[in-house]
């Protein structure tokens, strides 16, 4: 009798268990619509969507082989989940075939990784001409003392001769003219965005060049370590808790941008091209507010897994946006 009670009560948690999983995912589902200002729950929850959707999934498998009608729960969080793993990866061809059009780039350069002779700058625009990209957005065009952002302007005027430049580390380089530009400050921080109206053979179209704020992890674990070497006891419970503390900050300054970005958006009467350096995930709060009435490039013209970085060799790689958002012409 006691092992069938005992077999009975794990079987009876494992239903709970299930359940439980199910409305958990569901709420992640859903945590991209609530501004982080108002809850700071839902954006980590968003952020463990896929493995949410995993487990799920391996639910879904086990239920199945058990025959059991427990299987509805997973099945329901899975199904769910569908447009949320057209944001990950696209099945087939792309829904859309490209016929002319021009080639948009961005890129978060890292200051050229503090490269002195100019090499990388150069590699990256031959990389650029390359792939026949007509219009380069970039972020963190930062420069150093050898190798100054008038120096990389020169390198790249041959082949991109129109160009608009932002705040302090943002520019845009064009092969089209630009007509006009204009800076989007964020407050309390030196990230911002910006835009460039161009010329395409007498079409006017407004392209945003964003950059949102950093998650600050790696700076929050930086912080810790000096203060730890300086003799200041810190516990690991301390270290996390400074860490998470930050990245809540940094969920609600990126909202208040995404808010910002969004209304200059609405508010163009030109077909618009959003692209950039997000910091965040394709279905959190700061994408629902950028994506809006736009379309999502990758889901529109993707295909395969979506990807912003691949390898390690700066010199080769060139991020697309995590979403690359345009407005039909």
């Amino acid at each position: 009798m006691g092992k069938k009670a005992v077999s009975k009560y794990l079987y009876f948690m494992s239903i709970i268990f299930t359940f439980i999983l199910m409305v958990i995912n569901l709420i992640a589902l859903n945590a991209g619509e609530t501004n982080p200002i108002y809850s700071t729950t839902l954006p980590f929850l968003a952020m463990g969507l896929p493995v949410l959707i995993i487990i799920n999934a391996i639910l879904l498998l086990y239920w199945l082989i058990r025959f059991k009608m427990w299987v509805v729960f997973p099945l329901i969080a899975v199904a769910c989940s569908y447009n949320f793993i057209g944001t990950m990866y696209k099945f087939g061809s792309p829904d859309k075939e490209v016929q002319g059009g021009i080639g948009i780039a961005t890129y978060n350069v890292r200051g050229f990784n503090r490269e002195q002779t100019g090499t990388i700058a150069n590699d990256i625009k031959e990389y650029m001409i390359k792939k026949n990209v007509d219009v380069i957005c970039f972020q963190e065009y930062s420069d150093n003392v050898t190798f100054t952002k008038e120096k990389v302007s020169t390198n790249y005027k041959e082949d991109y001769p129109y160009m608009a430049t932002g705040k302090s580390d943002m520019v845009i380089f064009s092969r089209y003219p630009i007509r006009n530009s204009k800076t989007i400050d964020f407050e309390g921080t030196n990230n911002s965005a910006m835009y460039a109206d161009i010329d395409v053979n007498g079409k006017m179209i407004r392209i945003f060049n964003v950059h949102m704020q950093t998650t600050g992890i790696n700076r929050s674990l930086r912080q810790a370590a000096k203060m730890k070497e300086a003799g200041e006891n810190m516990t690991e419970t301390q270290i996390y808790g400074n860490v998470a503390d930050n990245y809540i900050n940094q969920f609600k300054q990126r909202a208040g941008q995404a808010i910002t970005v969004s209304n200059e958006v609405r508010m163009t009467d030109k077909p618009v091209i959003l692209c950039g350096d997000f910091n965040d995930i394709p279905y959190s709060y700061t994408y629902h507010m950028l994506k809006s009435k736009l379309e999502d490039g990758f889901r529109t013209c993707g295909k395969g897994f979506m990807y912003t970085y691949r390898g390690p060799n700066l010199l080769c790689v060139l991020i697309i946006s995590s979403i690359l958002l345009n407005w039909p012409v």
